[in-house]
């Protein structure tokens, strides 16, 4: 790599804030790696987190960006694998950019106390690339999570074929009989979000997430950036489900139904719509989440990823490598 250099977050924060805000690097489209997710996740973590995000910059031309802190003895993204954003034109078979961001973990390896090094394999699963090879080599282990994903680029009446054959007399039931209203950029109503944030509380029966963490959501929403669904059945709140907007895609950030009505389909027909309103506002794709492996996972979960599956037969297979610090490969 030709004249290459490291801009790391906490030499120039200003500037790497801009860089990450950009459109140049791929994969802000998924909101979970981009602005939102950079906000979002300090709010959600009780340990300290010390950010380690870098750019590398080749010719005075940014090439890469690797957004990562350490938590808890792992290098990471809050705790889950770091995604390796790129510049859109550079290949990702490319040897040098790859030595080169691994160089800078060793850096950082060096620097505090990480155990681990979690990394985002490149997609799809069917090739091998520079950033799988280096995590074998450094004696990384694979490990697989599994994504419901829904094409927005279908039609309504594709998308109903690819329904479960028993959610579609659910879906059209919430369609008769749920009333919907929105927080979003047409209707950026705090205190219609507020009522969400406390029927979340009153169903998990506890806080569960700290107040930052829903401010960056509605400011988020509000922003024109997703939406919050709230489903009422008469003049009785039953339903909420909130989704955020990366560039080309949705994803399904939370939800929660009254436990007590759990014997009407509640969350089939906010879901759908989400989808159609979601394709409306020009996204490609719906990340509906991660569907558990059944032997590993409560019945709870079992049951949400049951859910999720009948929304849709597309699943993404997504590597992610655990690789202990200081292990240098060949």
């Amino acid at each position: 790599m030709d004249q290459s250099k490291i801009l790391r977050a906490t030499e120039d924060a200003v500037l790497f804030e801009k860089l990450a805000a950009s459109n140049l690097f791929a994969r802000e489209d998924d909101p979970i790696y981009g602005s939102f997710g950079r906000r979002y996740f300090v709010h959600t973590v009780d340990a300290p987190v010390f950010d380690t995000s870098f750019c590398i910059v080749e010719n005075d031309q940014p090439i890469s960006l690797v957004e990562c802190n350490v938590l808890q003895k792992t290098l990471g993204f809050f705790g889950m694998p770091i995604r390796l954003r790129m510049a859109e034109n550079i290949d990702i078979q490319r040897q040098d950019w790859v030595r080169s961001i691994y160089s800078e973990f060793d850096r950082i390896c060096g620097l505090m106390d990480v155990e681990r090094i979690r990394v985002m394999g490149e997609q799809p699963l069917n090739r091998v690339t520079p950033v799988e090879n280096t995590a074998l080599a450094r004696g990384g282990e694979i490990s697989v999570s599994i994504h419901a994903v829904v094409s927005l680029v279908e039609s309504e009446d594709e998308l109903r074929r690819r329904l479960r054959k028993s959610y579609k007399s659910l879906i059209n039931w919430g369609r008769r009989e749920l009333r919907l209203e929105y927080v979003n950029a047409d209707n950026p109503d705090r205190n219609l979000f507020n009522i969400y944030r406390n029927f979340h509380q009153r169903i998990a029966g506890r806080v569960t997430r700290k107040i930052g963490s829903w401010d960056v959501q509605y400011e988020t929403i509000v922003a024109g950036q997703g939406e919050l669904t709230l489903g009422y059945l008469d003049d009785s709140l039953l339903s909420g489900l909130l989704v955020i907007d990366g560039r080309t895609n949705s994803v399904y950030s939370s939800a929660v139904n009254d436990r007590e009505a759990f014997d009407k389909p509640l969350g089939h027909w906010p879901l759908f719509n989400a989808f159609l309103r979601s394709k409306a506002r020009g996204k490609l794709q719906f990340d509906i989440g991660e569907v558990p492996f059944q032997a590993e996972s409560l019945d709870k979960v079992i049951s949400i990823g049951k859910f999720k599956k009948g929304f849709t037969n597309h699943l993404e297979y997504r590597s992610i490598w655990d690789i202990p610090s200081g292990k240098i490969g060949n």
